[in-house]
């Protein structure tokens, strides 16, 4: 799978190591992986995230995270999960 270049152009990092990314379209949320290769050149992926507005919800699922989040806060957790045996599933880019 190869990505079309949108834009190409040199940035600086301010005091706090942050820098501004041109031409991309407004989302708010992204998620972001960075990779690195021998030489040290870095590449960014960064994938749109919208998130789920509340009255997209439905009142059960609503009512099942309010259930979750008062649990959690009084201790109440289910066994943690063993990823290892679904590694197997996983893809090997990600």
């Amino acid at each position: 799978m190869s990505a079309e270049l949108l834009t190409e152009y040199d940035a600086t990092l301010d005091t706090k190591r942050r820098f501004v990314v041109k031409g991309v379209p407004p989302f708010k949320h992204y998620h972001v992986r960075v990779y690195a290769n021998e030489k040290g050149a870095i590449t960014l992926k960064m994938e749109p995230q919208v998130l789920a507005k509340l009255d997209q919800l439905s009142v059960n699922t609503l009512h099942m995270v309010d259930r979750s989040m008062k649990n959690f806060a009084k201790g109440i957790a289910g066994k943690p999960v063993d990823l290892e045996e679904l590694k197997q599933y996983a893809d090997a880019e990600e």
